[in-house]
């Protein structure tokens, strides 16, 4: 099997939270559509041990595989997004929905903390999943889409837990979309509907209170709709 590392060491107030891993397992086989897509994403996330911002009901485990289950489903499947870039002259509203197209269960064989360890207040879980051979295909397919590549960042607040730093990831998503679409429609559109899916796991640090996040992603517009000149 071939391997692919992706290293990324995050700093918080001058101590280490450790690397962010990303390892695709592919086979090397080449056949007639081309060489296999992933069979194995292992993660490796960091929580926060604190009872003050998770409260004394959910562990470090559960919260780990809650995050690597939505990271994958953004990395296989992705969202579907309608935006409203908004305009104050127009007193429009800036607007963006995320919904997924597809989720990797919880409960999906694999889908476990493999290892875990902590440093300092930091917990973090090395977690693999198999794809399952429909899962493959449908990363295939993905792979097969002309898309372009983008990358935003947001922030959320540390004290929500996994909420703020799903919102500091979701803000994240909506600048690259933003990005996307001003690279390309100079003439702020009335709103956008597509697709977009993580090409990386998210790289998220936590600083002066915030999750900062950083997503690169894939953006496929379906429609774009421009205002009418009468």
């Amino acid at each position: 099997m071939a391997s692919l590392f992706f290293l990324n060491p995050h700093r918080y107030g001058g101590v280490a939270l450790g690397t962010l891993l990303w390892l695709l397992l592919v086979t090397p086989t080449v056949t007639g559509q081309g060489t296999q897509p992933w069979q194995i994403i292992t993660l490796d996330i960091w929580t926060i041990d604190d009872t003050i911002i998770h409260g004394t009901e959910s562990r470090p485990e559960t919260r780990l595989i809650r995050e690597a289950q939505y990271t994958l489903s953004g990395m296989m499947f992705g969202w579907d997004f309608s935006y409203t870039p908004g305009q104050i002259a127009r007193d429009l509203p800036e607007s963006f929905t995320l919904t997924p197209i597809a989720t990797v269960p919880i409960g999906a064989p694999g889908l476990a903390v493999r290892q875990s360890r902590r440093v300092e207040e930091k917990i973090y879980g090395l977690i693999d999943y198999h794809l399952s051979r429909e899962e493959q295909q449908h990363v295939s397919r993905w792979l097969s889409i002309t898309g372009h590549t983008s990358r935003g960042h947001g922030s959320g607040d540390l004290m929500e837990g996994w909420a703020g730093k799903q919102g500091a990831i979701e803000q994240a998503l909506k600048q690259a979309v933003r990005e996307h679409l001003r690279q390309r429609h100079p003439n702020r559109p009335l709103d956008a509907e597509g697709s977009v899916r993580l090409t990386h796991p998210p790289r998220i640090v936590a600083v002066s209170g915030q999750y900062q996040a950083t997503v690169r992603v894939m953006v496929v517009v379906r429609e774009v709709r421009e205002f009418q000149v009468w």
